[in-house]
C-alpha cells in the first residue's frame, strides 16, 4: 500500500470513528425530547376530534328540539295524521337532515312511528331489532324515563354505532304535559368519519374496542396529557405515530376508539437536525483530506496529470502515433512503458480498420442507387392509387354523415345512437354480465338563452356544450343530440353501477366551467337521467324513456344534477302534475295567505322590518302547508310567476298598512324565484306593483340567490341596476352555501347579505366562518342579518361580532297580519341580552 492511501485510510478511520460516537450520542439527547413533545401534539390532535364528534352529537339534539318541540310533532302523537307522515316524514326530508332513523313514542313507552332509511340513498332500510331494547320501558332512550333536558349520546346496534338523541314531545312554546318522545339517529359510518376528517383536517379512524385493546397496544403506549387518561398515542414506526381516544357510549361506558395515523414530522425534523450535524462534520473531514491531497500532489499526483493529459490528447486527436514521456524507475514510470506499447498494437489495428470500411461504403453506395430508383417507381403507382380510393370513401362519408349525425353539432342523431344502442343489446345476447348506461341530459333554462341573446347564440351554445361533453368522456363512450336542447350518452362495457355518478358528475363539472358567448359570461348547467342496461329496460325505447323520465325528475330538484330512474318516477311526476292543476285553482281561490317573520335590529334594538313568508291554506290537507311542499313544483309548471307577483302586491299593501298605522317606516323583503327573475317584463312589474300598492321603494328590499346570480350574470345585473335606479334594494339570500364569490358583490350593487341558518345553527363549532362572512360584509359597506337564530348563546355570539340584523324564533316566529300588527303595537320592546 502506497504512503498516501495509508495517510487517507488512518484519517478517515479516525474521522468513522468519532461520527459514529457523537451519533449515538447525538439520538440519546435530542431526539428523545423531539419525541416527548410529538407525543403531546397526537394527543392534542386526538382531543380535537373527540371535541368534534361531540359537537355533531349536540347539532343532532339540537334539530330533535327543533321537531320535538313543535305543534304538528305534539298533534301527531295523539292523532297519527297520514298527512304529517307525508308530509314531514318522507325520505327525501330525513335525508336532507342526515337521518337514519326516526321513532315517536307515546307517553307510555308505545312506537307511534318509526322509520329507517339510508340517507345516502334515501332508501328505506329494515328498523334495527338492536334499538329495541334502548326505547323500552327501562331503556335510556324510552319515553318513561327520559329527563326533561332529553338524553344524547352513542349506542352500538350490532356492528354499527349510531348518534341518537331523544326529546321529549311538546308544544311550539315549550309547554307540556309531554306526550311521549321523539328519537332520532344517524349511523356513525364512513361517510360520517369522512365529514369528521374533513372539518378536523385530521384521518379519522373508527377502531373497534375490547378487554385486550389496551393489552394491544403494549408497553410502548403512553398518556401525555395529564387528567387525560382516555388519550393514548404510540410511534408505530419511524413514519407514523398513532393516537387514540377512547370514545363512551350513551351509558358511560367504552363504546370505541378513534384513531389518528399522522406522519411523524416533529420526530423527522430531529432526525433532520442531527442529518444537519453530520453534514458539518463531514465537511470538516473534507477540508482535512483536501490539506492532504495538496501534500500528495506536490509527490505523486503532478506525474499522474502529466500521463493523463497525453493520454487525453490522444482521446481527442486520434493519433496512435504518439508516445507517452515519462522517467524513472516507479510505478508510475511502469504504467507508461505498458501505456505505449498498447498505443504500438492499436496503431496497427486502426489501419486495417480503414481499409476495410473504405470497401464496405463501395457496395453500399451501388446499394442504395438501385433501391431508390425502385422505390420512386412504388411511390408513384401508390399515390395514384390512394387518391382514387380516398375519394371513394370521401363520398361514401359524406353520405353517412347526412344520414346519421347531426347538421349542427356533427354528433351523432337519434338515429346512429339508437343503432349502437341495438348492436350493444344485441351483443349482450352473445356475452353475459354486460352493463351499460343510457344517460338523457337536458341543459337547464336553455330557452332564456334563446330568448335573450337569440337562436344564433344559442345554436354556438349548442356546439360549446358539446365539446363540453364528449372532453369528459371516454373515447368509447357516445354522445349524439337527440333533440333541440337534449342529449344522450351511451356508456358502454361498465363494470359497476356506482361508478357511473362519477362519471356523470365529471361531465357536470365540465358544464358548470364559464362559456364566453357574444360578450356574455354564462353559467351553464345541465340535468340529467340515466337508465342502465338491462335492470331499467330490455330494448331501445324503454331505457330511453326511463331515462327520460328520470332527467325531468332532476329538473325538478332544481338541476345541475342527475337522477337514477326508479319505477317509482311515473308516481311522483303524475302527483307533481296533480299539485300543480290544484296550485292554479288555489290562486284564483285565494287560498294563499302571507306571515310575516320580524327582523330585530341590534344596532337600534327594535323591529325595523320583516320578511313576507308564502303559506298555502289548503282546504284538502286542512292545514297551511309550508312552501317547501309546493314551491319547487310552483317554480317547475311556471304558476310561481303569477303566485309571486301577488305575493309581492300583498306584501307591499302591509307594508304601507303598517306605517300609515303609524308605526313608522317598515323595510319589507320579499323572496324572489328565479323563474321569476328570469321574466322578460320582471322590473317593469315590480315598479307597476310598487305604484299600486303606494310603498316607497326604498323600503322594499329584494331577496335573490347565489345561484341565481351566477347562472346568468351580466343580465342579472342589468336587472338589478334597473331596480336599483327606482330606490329598491337587493339582498343575498342563504350566502355561503353557493359560490360566495367577491367578484360579483363587488360588480353588483348588493345592499344586504343574509347567513344561512345551517352556519347559525353549527355556533360555536362554525364560528369561524360566521365571523369571516360578517367581516367580509362589512368590508364591503353591506348588512348582515343572521337568520335562524334561537337561542341565547348564538345571539350572544352576533352581538359580539357586530352582526346587524337577526331573524328567528329566538325573538319570533313567522306570524299573520293581525299578530304581527299587536307586536308592532307593543313599541318593539327590547329582548333578552342584546337589549342591554
Amino acid at each position: 500500500m502506497q504512503i498516501g492511501t495509508k495517510t487517507l485510510v488512518t484519517i478517515s478511520s479516525t474521522f468513522i470513528g468519532l461520527t459514529i460516537a457523537l451519533f449515538f450520542i447525538s439520538q440519546v439527547f435530542l431526539l428523545g425530547s423531539f419525541k416527548d413533545y410529538e407525543e403531546r401534539d397526537t394527543a392534542l390532535n386526538v382531543v380535537r376530534v373527540i371535541n368534534a364528534l361531540q359537537g355533531e352529537i349536540e347539532n343532532l339534539h339540537s334539530l330533535n328540539l327543533d321537531w320535538a318541540s313543535w305543534d304538528d310533532s305534539y298533534g301527531f302523537v295523539g292523532d297519527r295524521n297520514p298527512e304529517f307522515i307525508r308530509s314531514n316524514l318522507n325520505n327525501e326530508t330525513l335525508a336532507k337532515q342526515r337521518l337514519d332513523l326516526i321513532t315517536f313514542l307515546n307517553k307510555s313507552g308505545d312506537v307511534v312511528f318509526s322509520k329507517a332509511i339510508d340517507h345516502y340513498s334515501i332508501k328505506d332500510t329494515g328498523f334495527p331489532e338492536e334499538f329495541r331494547p334502548f326505547i323500552a320501558s327501562e331503556g335510556l332512550l324510552s319515553a318513561v324515563r327520559l329527563p326533561e333536558a332529553g338524553q344524547s349520546g352513542i349506542i352500538k346496534l350490532g356492528n354499527r354505532f349510531m348518534i341518537v338523541s331523544s326529546r321529549p314531545i311538546l308544544t311550539s312554546e315549550g309547554n307540556g304535559p309531554g306526550r311521549g318522545a321523539l328519537i332520532m339517529g344517524r349511523y356513525l359510518d364512513d361517510n360520517e368519519l369522512m365529514r369528521l376528517s374533513a372539518k378536523t383536517y385530521l384521518p379519522v379512524k373508527l377502531l373497534s374496542y375490547d378487554e385486550d385493546f389496551l393489552e394491544s397496544l403494549g408497553e410502548e403506549a403512553s398518556r401525555p396529557l395529564d387528567g387525560k387518561e382516555n388519550i393514548m398515542t404510540r410511534a408505530a414506526s419511524n413514519e407514523a405515530v398513532w393516537g387514540y381516544g377512547i370514545v363512551k357510549d350513551i351509558a358511560g361506558a367504552p363504546a370505541f376508539v378513534l384513531g389518528l395515523e399522522l406522519p411523524r414530522e416533529i420526530y423527522r425534523q430531529g432526525q433532520a437536525s442531527l442529518s444537519y450535524f453530520m453534514a458539518y462534520l463531514l465537511l470538516a473531514a473534507l477540508a482535512s483530506a483536501a490539506v492532504i491531497i495538496l501534500l500528495v500532489k506536490k509527490t505523486v499526483l503532478s506525474r499522474v496529470l502529466n500521463l493523463s493529459r497525453t493520454a487525453g490528447e490522444i482521446g481527442r486527436t486520434g493519433d496512435l502515433s504518439v508516445r507517452v514521456q515519462a522517467a524513472g524507475e516507479d510505478e508510475i514510470s511502469a504504467l507508461a512503458g505498458e501505456i505505449n506499447r498498447m498505443l504500438q498494437s492499436l496503431e496497427g489495428l486502426e489501419a486495417e480498420r480503414k481499409c476495410s470500411e473504405e470497401k464496405m461504403r463501395k457496395a453500399n453506395d451501388e446499394l442504395e442507387a438501385h433501391v431508390r430508383e425502385r422505390t420512386a417507381e412504388l411511390v408513384r403507382t401508390n399515390v395514384e392509387l390512394k387518391d382514387a380510393i380516398t375519394e371513394r370513401k370521401r363520398v361514401e362519408e359524406a353520405m353517412k354523415e347526412m344520414v346519421y349525425h347531426d347538421y349542427l353539432t356533427g354528433l351523432p342523431n337519434r338515429m346512429l345512437f339508437t343503432d349502437r344502442l341495438n348492436q350493444l343489446i344485441a351483443r349482450s345476447n352473445r356475452t353475459t354480465g354486460i352493463i351499460a348506461a343510457v344517460v338523457v341530459m337536458g341543459v337547464d333554462r336553455f330557452k332564456v338563452v334563446n330568448n335573450s341573446l337569440g337562436h344564433s347564440a344559442g345554436d354556438e351554445l349548442i356546439k360549446k356544450i358539446s365539446h363540453k361533453a364528449q372532453s369528459a368522456l371516454r373515447d368509447t363512450d357516445t354522445v349524439a343530440r337527440i333533440g333541440g336542447d337534449e342529449f344522450a350518452l351511451l356508456l358502454p362495457d361498465i363494470s359497476r353501477i356506482e361508478g357511473i355518478p362519477a362519471v356523470l358528475e365529471r361531465v357536470l363539472s365540465f358544464l358548470r366551467m364559464p362559456i364566453e358567448l357574444m360578450g356574455h359570461s354564462l353559467f351553464i348547467t345541465a340535468s340529467m337521467g340515466v337508465a342502465v342496461f338491462p335492470h331499467d329496460g330490455a330494448d331501445s325505447t324503454a331505457l330511453l324513456k326511463n331515462a327520460e323520465a328520470a332527467m325531468h325528475h332532476a329538473k325538478t330538484k332544481g338541476g345541475n344534477t342527475f337522477e337514477m330512474y326508479d319505477p317509482e318516477m311515473a308516481k311522483k311526476a303524475l302527483d307533481r302534475l296533480t299539485i300543480g292543476n290544484r296550485l292554479r285553482k288555489a290562486l284564483d281561490r285565494e287560498e294563499f295567505v302571507l306571515h310575516y317573520q320580524p327582523l330585530y335590529d341590534l344596532r337600534e334594538k327594535r323591529f325595523t322590518g320583516a320578511e313576507a313568508l308564502i303559506r298555502w291554506r289548503d282546504p284538502e290537507a286542512g292545514r297551511l302547508v309550508p312552501p317547501m311542499s309546493f314551491i319547487p313544483i310552483a317554480e317547475e309548471t311556471g304558476i310561481i310567476t303569477p303566485i309571486g307577483e301577488w305575493g309581492l302586491l300583498k306584501a307591499c299593501t302591509f307594508a304601507k298598512k303598517v306605517q300609515d298605522s303609524g308605526y313608522g317606516r317598515l323595510g319589507m323583503s320579499v323572496n324572489i324565484s328565479p323563474r321569476m327573475f328570469e321574466e322578460q317584463g320582471f322590473a317593469e312589474n315590480v315598479v307597476d306593483i310598487l305604484k299600486v300598492s303606494g310603498l316607497d321603494p326604498q323600503n322594499l328590499k329584494l331577496e335573490i340567490t347565489e345561484s341565481l346570480l351566477m347562472a346568468h350574470l351580466d343580465e342579472a345585473a342589468k336587472k338589478i341596476s334597473r331596480l336599483k335606479n327606482a330606490g329598491i334594494r337587493f339582498s343575498i339570500d342563504d350566502f355561503g352555501t353557493g359560490y360566495s364569490s367577491l367578484a360579483y358583490l363587488q360588480s353588483l350593487s348588493i345592499d344586504e347579505i343574509k347567513i344561512d341558518r345551517s352556519f347559525i345553527m353549527g355556533l360555536p363549532s362554525d364560528r369561524f366562518i360566521v365571523n369571516a362572512i360578517i367581516n367580509l360584509a362589512h368590508n364591503l359597506n353591506l348588512e348582515v342579518i343572521a337568520e335562524g337564530v334561537e337561542t341565547q348563546e348564538q345571539l350572544d355570539f352576533l352581538v359580539e361580532h357586530k352582526c346587524d340584523k337577526i331573524q328567528g324564533f329566538l325573538f319570533a316566529k313567522p306570524m299573520p297580519e293581525d299578530e304581527f300588527l299587536k307586536l308592532m303595537a307593543e313599541n318593539n320592546r327590547p329582548r333578552g341580552k342584546a337589549a342591554n
